[in-house]
C-alpha cells in the first residue's frame, strides 16, 4: 500500500526548491559557482518543454503560483 502524501508536506518541500532558485536567480556577486547556480536558475525557469514533475511550471502551480508573475517580478527585482 503506497502512503499518503501529506499536503502541508508538500508544499512546503515545492516551496523551498523555488526559494532557493529565487535566491539564485538574484545572486550578484562574482563567485564562480554561484553564477553558475544562478545561470541554472534562470535556464530552470525558463524552460517551457518540460512541464512535468519538479519544473518550474510545476512547482510554481504546486504552491498556488502564476510561473510568468514570478518571472516577471524576478526581473523587476533583478533590474531595480
Amino acid at each position: 500500500m503506497a502512503e499518503k502524501i501529506d499536503p502541508d508536506a508538500a508544499r512546503a518541500l515545492w516551496t523551498a526548491v523555488l526559494a532557493r532558485a529565487v535566491d539564485d536567480y538574484l545572486y550578484g556577486g562574482t563567485n564562480k559557482e554561484s553564477r553558475a547556480h544562478k545561470k541554472d536558475a534562470k535556464a530552470w525557469m525558463a524552460c517551457k518543454e518540460y512541464q512535468g514533475v519538479g519544473s518550474f511550471t510545476y512547482v510554481c502551480q504546486a504552491i498556488d503560483l502564476e510561473p510568468d508573475a514570478v518571472i516577471d517580478r524576478l526581473r523587476k527585482k533583478e533590474d531595480g
